[in-house]
């Protein structure tokens, strides 16, 4: 899904350029796991994520992404906003393809 958006800041918060608000911003829902055929629903997992444009006249746009503090293990409810979401998801220090693998696509 993606729509039209306004960062809103909270009254004295610390942050400085875009995160001091933005009138003009797109916003894009999704998931991040793959849908699985139907035979294999019942091990669908769900994860979460956004990712945020916040455009600019006169200088280069500013992206943010995030998705479901619940990392990339995922939940069986479909529901969106079961966790919060975060742009620091956790790992888990035995897994350390997926952290390499978040580091080769993020660093």
């Amino acid at each position: 899904m993606v729509a039209k958006a306004k960062l809103v800041p909270v009254a004295g918060q610390p942050y400085t350029g875009f995160f001091e608000g933005s009138d003009y911003a797109i916003i894009r829902l999704s998931d991040v796991k793959l849908r699985l055929d139907p035979e294999y629903a019942e091990h669908q997992k769900y994860v979460p994520s956004f990712a945020i444009k916040f455009l600019a006249t006169g200088t280069f746009s500013v992206n943010a992404f995030g998705m479901s503090v619940d990392g990339h293990h995922g939940s069986e409810n479909p529901y969106y906003f079961e966790f919060d979401q975060t742009n620091h998801p956790p790992g888990s220090a035995d897994d350390k393809c997926s952290e390499q693998t978040i580091i080769r696509k993020f660093v």
